[in-house]
């Protein structure tokens, strides 16, 4: 299924897959899904959610430009596997809350190795990361254990 919806800000989504349906997303966007308002995420009441979110994105759009600095710089043949972690993945992990511990050892799952070399120690049952985060708060009918 492909869905176009259409904002008042004239912004286009194109979702791709039945995950996120059309009726879903007008929900959204008129602000009658349940768990979206600021008190939903601890802000106060004079605090707008969308400042709050494009605060965030900003950063995460700062972390971006330096790493991709960081790769470019980096020589054909290296993987940046280092630089990835060091100057993209964890600083937004930690931005968002997270306190990611380096872990040495691959993850086994079902027999099945990943290699995965930090861990936020949460476990999914817990719904949200540190209460330092810009966003600490997932809504009230977010549901991780999917």
């Amino acid at each position: 299924m492909t869905t176009n919806q259409n904002t008042k800000n004239n912004t286009s989504l194109h979702i791709e897959g039945n995950l996120i349906s059309g009726d879903y997303l007008a929900d959204l966007i008129t602000g009658s899904v349940k768990g979206q308002a600021p008190k939903d995420f601890d802000l106060s009441r004079t605090d707008k959610l969308a400042d709050e979110i494009a605060m965030v994105w900003g950063e995460a759009k700062r972390l971006w430009a330096n790493f991709r600095q960081i790769r470019s710089e980096l020589e054909a043949s290296s993987p940046g596997v280092s630089e990835t972690r060091k100057f993209w993945v964890v600083p937004l992990l930690e931005y968002l809350g997270y306190q990611p511990v380096y872990k040495g050892e691959a993850e086994i799952v079902d027999g099945q190795t990943f290699a995965i070399s930090h861990r936020a120690g949460i476990p999914l049952s817990q719904n949200s990361p540190s209460s330092s985060s810009p966003l600490s708060q997932n809504p009230p009918s977010y549901d991780n254990s999917l």
